[in-house]
């Protein structure tokens, strides 16, 4: 009633709820997905921040730890080197349980946090 008397948006909320509660039809633009940098980035791979996006927002790999904060590499640092003891406390196969570590481990633990 209030957007019809030419009042304006102020105090109504644009959800599809609130308007049909005043009875009217959201509009066909209050039904997308959100626009997130990711989206963007996935449009427009051929951009330069583009793939610097994608990895930020991916899971950890050793690439990828430079984008992470502070808190997450040292976690991350932590969990490499109980690994690499366990792989050295092992008298065979060192290299292949450092590299399971590495890339299925600590992948699996990062994303948990």
């Amino acid at each position: 009633e209030l957007l019809r008397a030419g009042v304006g948006r102020v105090g109504v909320r644009s959800t599809p709820v609130g308007l049909r509660r005043m009875g009217m039809r959201a509009p066909f633009w209050s039904y997308r997905t959100p626009v997130t940098p990711v989206s963007l980035a996935l449009a427009k791979p051929d951009l330069p921040a583009s793939s610097l996006i994608i990895a930020a927002a991916g899971t950890w790999s050793p690439a990828s730890n430079r984008l992470w904060g502070a808190w997450e590499r040292a976690h991350a640092s932590a969990l490499c080197k109980i690994g690499y003891r366990l792989a050295y406390s092992l008298e065979q196969e060192q290299h292949s349980f450092a590299d399971a570590w590495v890339n299925h481990v600590l992948p699996m633990a990062m994303g948990d946090l």
